[in-house]
C-alpha cells in the first residue's frame, strides 16, 4: 500500500528536522525527487535554521518554507499532513 497515491497532488510534504552534518545532504535528495515537497525546517541554531530553509528556498525559488526552532511544534503542523 503506498499512502498518498491518490491525493490530488500526488506529491509528500516534508519537513526537514536538524541542520547539522547530515541534514544539508539528505534535504538535497528530497528536493531532488519530484513527488516530494520541502515545507518546513526545523533546528535549535538560528544559523543552521536559515541556512536550511534559504536552501530550501533558493532550490524552489521561492519563499514557501516554514521555519521552527522546537520539533514538536513542526510536527504538530498540518502542513505535513496529506
Amino acid at each position: 500500500m503506498v499512502f498518498g497515491q491518490n491525493r490530488p497532488s500526488n506529491r509528500i510534504n516534508v519537513g526537514i528536522i536538524g541542520w547539522g552534518m547530515r541534514g544539508p545532504e539528505n534535504t538535497r535528495s528530497f528536493l531532488a525527487e519530484g513527488d516530494c515537497r520541502v515545507v518546513a525546517a526545523c533546528d535549535v541554531d538560528k544559523k543552521h535554521l536559515q541556512n536550511a530553509v534559504n536552501a530550501v528556498n533558493e532550490h524552489c525559488q521561492n519563499q514557501d518554507c516554514t521555519a521552527y526552532h522546537g520539533y514538536r511544534e513542526l510536527l504538530a503542523q498540518k502542513i505535513l499532513m496529506p
